[in-house]
């Protein structure tokens, strides 16, 4: 993970501990890639932005915890716990600010269920 940091601290993007995949973003081959995409600017979503006791629920799978991962690495002045291990997509985030709290349940793309269910 530290040459993730090395790569990623050296370009202009944030570097964030909840981003999937740290491990495997690293080399000259990825320092190129972030050299070309224009880094994420959180400004216009922070958790301690919305009205006072905001609640938000996201309830899906890994698909949409890597999307809302992103929202969550920008905010500034929040709280963020990882609910489910290491390994795991479910956060709650909570910006004493204005008593905000974004809940992320999500199950991992292979143990959400897709389809219809058997008899």
């Amino acid at each position: 993970m530290r040459e993730n940091y090395d790569v990623v601290s050296a370009s202009d993007h944030e570097w964030c501990t909840l981003t999937r995949s740290n491990w495997a973003c690293v080399g000259d081959a990825y320092a190129a890639v972030l050299k070309r995409t224009q880094p994420y600017r959180p400004w216009r979503f922070q958790l301690a932005n919305l009205p006072q006791s905001t609640r938000v629920f996201a309830d899906g799978n890994s698909y949409l915890a890597e999307r809302m991962t992103t929202l969550l690495c920008g905010c500034h002045s929040t709280d963020v716990f990882n609910l489910d291990g290491n390994t795991g997509n479910s956060f709650l985030a909570h910006s004493a600010k204005n008593n905000a709290t974004f809940l992320l349940s999500a199950a991992a793309a292979s143990e959400a269920f897709v389809g219809n269910p058997s008899p």
